[in-house]
């Protein structure tokens, strides 16, 4: 599985995740997250990075007003020169939590991951016309797994999700057992920037983070 970081806050660590071969970020741009960064910090850091081939950048909203995100996507594709391919070919990316109002999100005309939760609605997902990925967390999986459903949720998803991508939101530490490799074809796995990897508050530990995602780094 290819590792994503999510919760990116400066420019420093992805050209930290870069050296490392790490091509995938993700920044929160929901003001109630610790890790929440300014649309006008996004737009600099996107901007002196720079789009490419093999990068993406996914941008993770909660209930935001549409009108902010509206701003938001013009913003990036003025100041970044994103374009309409960009965002087809998956080199950007809109993440959303928290909520199901897919009609609503489709309206942004943008490819976008949505935050798997137990409780959600499958089939409203799944007629939503611009969702392309399922993000699902370790936890979810990992009590299936206990529970011995694994297998029947497993061949759920693929059937009501056959279009989407599988994408695996993970904590540090924790093991990703057999099993779920083999049943689910992750696109990338997500690791979020926590005290974890930080020295203290919004201070990334460049050697945490190296060590923190080196069982992963085979996959590059």
């Amino acid at each position: 599985m290819l590792p994503k970081v999510d919760g990116i806050y400066d420019v420093k660590t992805i050209r930290q995740l870069l050296e490392l071969g790490v091509r995938r970020f993700s920044f929160d741009m929901r003001p109630q997250s610790l890790n929440f960064v300014q649309h006008y910090r996004v737009l600099d850091i996107v901007s002196e990075i720079g789009i490419g081939a093999g990068k993406i950048f996914c941008f993770h909203f909660g209930n935001e007003f549409p009108m902010l995100l509206e701003k938001f996507i013009t913003d990036l594709n003025e100041r970044v020169s994103a374009t309409s391919e960009d965002w087809k070919q998956g080199k950007l990316q809109l993440e959303f939590s928290g909520r199901e109002d897919f009609e609503e999100m489709d309206e942004f005309n943008c490819s976008y991951r949505w935050h798997f939760y137990k409780g959600a609605n499958w089939n409203k997902a799944a007629k939503a016309k611009h969702l392309s990925g399922l993000i699902l967390p370790f936890y979810y999986l990992d009590d299936s797994l206990e529970e011995g459903t694994l297998h029947s949720l497993c061949m759920n998803l693929h059937t009501t999700f056959s279009r989407c991508s599988f994408h695996l939101s993970h904590d540090w530490g924790a093991n990703v057992f057999p099993t779920l490799t083999e049943l689910f074809d992750f696109d990338d796995v997500a690791l979020p920037i926590d005290p974890n990897v930080e020295v203290c508050f919004r201070n990334v530990d460049q050697t945490k983070l190296t060590l923190g995602l080196r069982p992963f780094l085979n996959s590059l």
